[in-house]
């Protein structure tokens, strides 16, 4: 005997309730909140961007298209997501220029590769820097 409650999940019921334009299939419906971003149909208004998963990746990334979403920033560098639009992979990719990835995120900002877009401004150390002096380049 199985319980109406545990029929309605199973065949989508409450979730078409709470998401009923979201196009995604039922056996598909695990992904909702499952707090990896999911891009593509589950990353929309209409599902609830991933049931909120995508929330925080959406205002870090507002123009990453990337189809994996839950890839950018998860501590490996991926070529297709080391573009400018994806924080260049979350800053995953700054670790191939820099001597010593110990610095990025460390609470002082660090000049040289470490202070660039690529490595997310020394991992956020470099941010009041970057905002005081904007057209200042680094390397000069």
């Amino acid at each position: 005997f199985i319980g109406t409650g545990v029929m309605k999940q199973i065949d989508g019921t409450f979730f078409k309730m709470q998401y009923p334009n979201c196009n995604i299939k039922t056996d598909e419906i695990a992904n909702i909140t499952d707090r990896n971003c999911n891009n593509g149909l589950f990353n929309t208004f209409q599902c609830g961007f991933d049931g909120g998963d995508c929330i925080n990746f959406n205002m870090a990334y507002p123009e990453c298209k990337a189809l994996k979403a839950f890839e950018v920033g998860d501590g490996k560098c991926q070529d297709e997501h080391n573009i400018e639009q994806c924080g260049f992979d979350g800053g995953d990719c700054c670790d191939a220029k820099v001597d010593n990835i110990e610095y990025l995120g460390n609470g002082e900002c660090n000049a040289g590769f470490y202070n660039t877009i690529y490595c997310a401004y020394d991992g956020g150390d470099c941010d009041e820097w970057q905002m005081k002096f904007p057209l200042c380049d680094v390397f000069d």
